[in-house]
């Protein structure tokens, strides 16, 4: 069974080590966090701040524990838009190397999207993917996301612009 957890002090130490551990495996497809995001007194206030901006319900932003109660992801909601409708902007969610094909993001979107239209509040998720990413499309499509459009030359990964590919899902 995935749980999801909300990021917080007390787990900032287990997030730590994932980034770590995941670092050139999530940079080799996705833009680079850059050298200052893994130095330990950065990261603990990127922490404060995230915890900071959960209370305020800016964003949601969540870690996923397997059965084992290990770590084996994040996944998160950002920015959150309340008037004049109940929106977040970017659903974004990354499952470690080692757990890759288990079917976590899958199962843990769904948990997250009941999450997001029950307790949150929430009625619009906007989710955008590389367009080499077929994996995470498909857990979209099998979550009820739509897609939207494919916006050229959006985001830098190693060096090079790629487009993105837009989808969303309302309540």
């Amino acid at each position: 069974m995935i749980t999801i957890e909300p990021v917080s002090k007390q787990n900032a130490k287990v997030i730590y080590k994932f980034e770590i551990d995941n670092r050139a495996f999530f940079e080799s497809t996705l833009p680079s966090r850059g050298d200052d995001y893994y130095v330990t007194s950065n990261f603990e206030s990127i922490i404060e701040s995230i915890c900071e901006d959960q209370k305020a319900e800016n964003l949601y932003m969540n870690i996923i524990r397997n059965d084992s109660n290990e770590m084996v992801g994040r996944i998160n909601l950002f920015p959150i838009q309340m008037e004049p409708y109940n929106c977040a902007f970017e659903l974004g969610y990354r499952i470690g190397e080692a757990n890759q094909g288990k079917g976590y993001g899958s199962e843990v979107l769904k948990q997250l999207i009941k999450l997001a239209f029950d307790t949150y509040g929430i009625d619009y998720i906007q989710a955008l993917t590389s367009p080499n990413n077929i994996a995470s499309q498909i857990i979209l499509i099998k979550n009820g996301f739509a897609f939207i459009k494919r916006v050229p030359n959006d985001v830098e990964v190693n060096g090079a612009f790629e487009d993105s590919i837009v989808f969303e899902r309302v309540r």
